[in-house]
């Protein structure tokens, strides 16, 4: 796997959790303009404010934190065994379920959009 900066690496963990900038927000206590400012490279952040939003997204998804080190270490993903072992089983479930309701719902929207064409 690449290695990944620091902000790519906290962008892909994010998104991969599926952690909203409002949830993480609330949690970390790092308004959400910080947040997304962040993300989207227009500001960089301090190290304080990166723990923050780390303890923040560890909070809303465990195992997010040990993910976020290993996308910046460039090591590669865990494996299924691993992941259960950190995040739970139940949470896993979850996300899968979420991840197929997304695909779901994109495959729909071009279904549709390819009629309406």
């Amino acid at each position: 796997m690449q290695k990944l900066t620091i902000r790519q690496a906290f962008k892909v963990t994010q998104d991969y959790f599926g952690i909203s900038g409002k949830a993480l927000s609330q949690t970390s206590g790092v308004g959400t303009a910080h947040i997304s400012a962040f993300r989207s490279g227009k500001n960089w952040i301090t190290e304080e404010t990166l723990e923050k939003l780390l303890d923040g997204m560890e909070e809303l998804a465990p195992g997010s934190r040990r993910y976020f080190g290993l996308l910046l270490s460039g090591a590669s993903e865990p494996n299924l065994e691993d992941l259960i072992e950190t995040i739970g089983a139940d949470r896993l479930m979850f996300a899968i379920a979420e991840k197929f309701k997304k695909d779901r719902e994109t495959m729909q929207h071009l279904q549709q959009s390819l009629i309406m064409s």
